[in-house]
């Protein structure tokens, strides 16, 4: 575990952290962040628009639902992946998954607000290892996958894969020629080599190439059934359980899908400076590419089509060093790090049905540098006690760069800066009976301010400043057992400054801005119980309950409709109140070089509501995958079933438009809810071989 930069048992951790290992990301079937998600407490995540539009929440912070830049920071290696673009990658490759609950903003830096995960690949050993995997599923699923990694010397060692996976998924596309809906290809290279030349230095580089294909995503639209808005007398807002299916799926063989095409280059070095302090270099670059090309419209007619292409690059560079006294009675740590990121976004809108013959839309750039240094310093004045702070400054300047235009019909040349003090405190209890830590903790999370790209807004609307919170966290880890691990964690998280979705005056239409307008609250509580394999069972336990709430909010969507603006004491929307996970495994021995293993895991998330509004909302997502399979040796076959009790229930719903009137039955652009359908049950089998000394 290296939630706090430095390998730690996690039971010695105060943080509450949930740890994936090597095993689960393969027997539970993990291909992307909502597999992740369902096996951890406290976190869920949604994909409104398919794989590149991740919107990930932990403790019930979520992202307002414009923008790049999330409220829960991803790392491959210890390196920052930026913009929700690029969260819900390939999962390739990894030999596991930290995630840890919390703001973690004085270690980890720019957008660590909620909490972090951290993806961590497997590195190349001294020995020869690898598997040769194929996998068949229904609906068309296949998937190839091989993983190699050896010595070359005493010192150096290399790895590398590559993985194929095609999927024409459940739904069929209504339009007659027209693309793939919900299918997905993905294409996966990877590379490394870890050098040791000495007992000093360890020099591990990676390079990750993926190349990704979606079709269409699976949406269907809802009318609005509630809230006649006054000036027009027409629904504006959906009451109650969006539904499950609507009237098809509908995509013109104009529009093309998704694609993505990304590589991550890394260079982790670590120098030993004596036995008690450790120098520590990490250097990452990270470029992805792509566009989506949507049917705005969702009916057979060829009328309102949404194109975006993006290409963007970051490079980061962390230096830190770290060390600890003979008798470890206290350590330290002390760093700094720079980060640069430049993002061109070219979006166009395209109406045909009002007989536009090309797409009009903007060229913006946005770059951002950040600037921070960071420390740690933990005292244990006994056995029993331990007291840790950490500070971190950061500097974060960013520019705007766009052909759209400002009040005065000048494009926009928008820069901003802002600097934060993020401080943690921490202090850990050690009973003197049994393997048990109590903590408490405070810690500040910091998310950066930003720019709005929609056209129809004033000047003063096109800057928005960053947001903040205080957490206040007490927790427990305990080993009941051997093989029996209990930690839970109450938390309280106070959030200023909020960043909500604003409609600007300047126009009925376009106008759509993110905004400091709000004050919220969080709190609850997260349990996990663990069971070691004791005469060959395992399982464990994941509980979260998160009452998170607005306490100030005036929505500008709601001024014209019966109910008023005023949303104070209803629920943060795309967040969960209760999640659950279990998972239950048992092996055994067949004969003498045989072996066999069952495996379930379980996840429930409660139902969602889809705006500040409380109005509309999804239903509550039940998910069990069953997973058995045979060892002969090095071979390996196992049978699976994801979803196998086929609960249809979507992940998400948000607020969108009826361009045609079809739906609606109403003149075109009136409300509506655009539904993400959710695949059902699938089965298949995969078949392992693995080889190596």
């Amino acid at each position: 575990m290296t939630a706090r930069l430095r390998e730690e048992d996690v039971q010695d951790v105060p943080i509450s952290i949930t740890q994936l290992d090597n095993e689960t990301l393969e027997r539970a079937e993990l291909n992307d962040l909502q597999d992740v998600a369902a096996l951890v407490p406290g976190l869920v995540s949604s994909s409104p628009f398919g794989r590149i539009n991740a919107s990930p929440s932990i403790r019930g912070i979520v992202n307002a639902g414009l923008g790049e830049e999330q409220p829960v920071a991803f790392f491959l290696d210890g390196v920052y992946i930026s913009g929700r673009t690029a969260l819900n990658g390939t999962l390739f490759g990894l030999e596991r998954i930290e995630v840890a609950r919390g703001p973690q903003s004085a270690l980890y830096g720019r957008n660590a607000f909620a909490g972090a995960v951290n993806y961590i690949t497997k590195r190349p050993g001294n020995r020869l290892e690898g598997k040769a995997q194929l996998t068949a599923g229904t609906q068309d699923l296949y998937e190839g996958k091989l993983e190699v990694s050896g010595p070359i010397s005493s010192a150096l060692s290399l790895g590398g894969g590559l993985l194929y996976r095609t999927d024409d998924g459940f739904f069929r596309n209504s339009v007659s020629g027209g693309p793939e809906v919900g299918s997905n290809k993905t294409v996966a290279a990877l590379a490394a080599a870890n050098w040791e030349p000495s007992d000093a230095l360890t020099v591990y580089v990676k390079a990750l190439y993926t190349d990704e294909k979606d079709g269409a995503p699976p949406h269907f639209l809802v009318p609005a059934n509630s809230q006649p808005d006054q000036r027009t007398g027409f629904p504006r807002y959906y009451t109650g359980e969006l539904p499950q299916s609507g009237a098809g799926f509908f995509t013109n063989p104009e529009h093309q899908g998704v694609e993505r095409e990304a590589l991550r280059l890394s260079a982790n070095v670590d120098l030993r400076l004596g036995d008690k302090i450790l120098l520590q270099s990490l250097t990452g670059y990270n470029a992805s590419d792509g566009f989506y090309d949507f049917d705005a419209d969702y009916t057979a007619r060829f009328f309102n089509r949404t194109l975006e292409e993006f290409d963007r690059y970051d490079i980061s560079q962390d230096l830190r060093l770290s060390g600890e006294n003979g008798d470890a009675t206290f350590n330290w740590l002390v760093g700094g790090s720079y980060y640069y990121l430049t993002d061109d976004l070219l979006a166009r809108n395209y109406l045909p049905g009002f007989g536009q013959t090309l797409p009009v839309g903007t060229l913006t750039t946005r770059t951002t540098r950040t600037w921070s240094a960071y420390g740690a310093l933990e005292l244990k004045p006994s056995s029993q006690v331990s007291l840790r702070g950490e500070l971190r400054w950061q500097n974060e300047a960013a520019t705007f760069d766009s052909q759209l235009v400002n009040q005065a019909g000048v494009p926009l040349d928008l820069e901003a800066d802002w600097d934060a003090w993020l401080p943690r405190f921490t202090a850990s209890y050690f009973p003197g009976a049994g393997n048990t830590m109590i903590y408490a903790s405070i810690a500040r999370g910091f998310k950066a301010g930003g720019y709005n790209s929609f056209a129809s807004l004033f000047d003063t609307e096109r800057t928005y400043e960053p947001e903040t919170n205080w957490t206040y966290e007490v927790g427990a880890k305990t080993e009941l057992a051997p093989r029996v691990t209990i930690n839970g964690a109450l938390f309280w998280m106070d959030w200023s400054n909020q960043q909500v979705i604003g409609l600007s005056t300047r126009a009925p239409s376009n106008n759509q801005f993110t905004t400091n307008a709000a004050q919220s609250r969080s709190r609850g509580l997260e349990l996990e119980l663990a069971y070691a394999s004791h005469n060959g069972f395992s399982g464990n336990i994941g509980y979260a309950l998160i009452d998170a709430e607005f306490l100030e909010f005036q929505d500008q969507d709601l001024a014209f409709v019966p109910i008023g603006t005023d949303v104070s004491g209803n629920r943060i929307p795309r967040t969960s109140k209760h999640t659950l996970n279990a998972t239950l495994q048992y092996e055994g021995a067949i004969g003498a070089s045989s072996s066999w293993y069952a495996r379930i895991d379980g996840s429930y998330q409660s139902n969602q509501f889809s705006t500040p509004a409380n109005l509309a909302r999804t239903g509550s997502l039940t998910n069990v995958n069953a997973r058995v399979g045979v060892e002969f040796g090095r071979v390996e076959v196992a049978g699976w079933v994801r979803n196998l009790f086929d609960d249809r229930n979507p992940y998400v719903g948000v607020r969108w438009f009826d361009a045609t009137g079809t739906y609606t039955g109403l003149p075109p652009f009136q409300r509506a809810w655009l539904v993400t359908a959710r695949e059902g049950r699938r089965g298949g089998i995969s078949l392992t071989y693995r080889f190596g000394s």
